[in-house]
C-alpha cells in the first residue's frame, strides 16, 4: 500500500503519540484536515479506527516509527511486532474504549503466528 506524503506523515505522527493538535501544528494544516486524512485512511483500509490502521501499517512495514511514542506502556506483552504496534497505536490515540477490539486483534495475530 502506497501512502500520500501527508497521509504517511499523519500516520507516523499518530503512531508516535502526537495528538491531532500537535500533528496540525507540525504539518501546518488544520485539525479538520488531520481528522479528514485519518477518516479517509481508515475507510480505504477498511478498518474501524486509527488504532487498527496504525497497527496494520506498522505490521505490514508501510510505516516505521523510529522514536518511542509518548505513552509507551512499561510492559508490552510478548508477541513481536504486531503486539508492539497495537500497543503503540493504542497509546498514541488514547482510545481505551477500543481495548477489547485491540485485544482481540492481538489474540488473532498470535494465533496466526504474526
Amino acid at each position: 500500500m502506497d501512502l500520500k506524503d501527508d497521509t504517511r506523515a499523519v500516520a507516523v505522527l499518530t503512531a508516535k503519540g502526537c495528538t491531532n493538535a500537535e500533528i496540525s501544528e507540525e504539518l501546518d494544516i488544520s485539525e479538520t484536515s488531520v481528522k479528514r486524512i485519518k477518516m479517509v485512511l481508515c475507510r480505504e483500509m477498511d478498518v474501524p479506527n486509527m488504532t487498527s490502521a496504525i497497527a496494520l501499517l506498522v505490521q505490514r512495514g508501510v510505516i516505521t516509527v523510529e522514536d518511542e511514542p509518548l505513552a509507551l506502556p512499561t510492559h508490552v506483552p510478548d508477541g513481536g511486532a504486531v503486539a508492539e504496534s497495537i500497543w503503540r497505536a493504542l497509546h498514541s490515540e488514547l482510545v481505551w474504549a477500543d481495548f477489547r477490539e485491540l485485544r482481540s486483534m492481538y489474540e488473532r495475530a498470535s494465533v496466526k503466528g504474526w
